[in-house]
């Protein structure tokens, strides 16, 4: 994946990453797309969050919540959110 970032290679970040996954196959996704949508948002979510040197296990899922949030906004409504975003990107 080329989200990926050293960061993340820090104690308790696989832990939300597990915690991640599982929410998701709670929601009767399945493993392989619960896997997957994990994992990008995992790593997307320090877009959100401080700098790595002092990343905590905290700062990721804050920044999950802010990437889920975007997102909702994103598809919200009749997708003219998302056109304009993907015409800006």
């Amino acid at each position: 994946m080329p989200y990926g970032k050293n960061a993340l290679a820090k104690g308790g970040s696989g832990d939300v990453l597990s915690g991640l996954v599982l929410a998701l196959l709670t929601q009767n996704y399945e493993p392989l797309g619960a896997a997957i949508s994990a994992t990008l948002a995992h790593a997307l979510a320090l877009d959100y969050g401080k700098n790595s040197y002092a990343l905590e296990p905290t700062d990721i899922i804050k920044g999950v919540k802010c990437f889920t949030k975007k997102i909702a906004v994103l598809f919200s409504g009749s997708g003219s959110n998302l056109k304009r975003y993907l015409k800006s990107s």
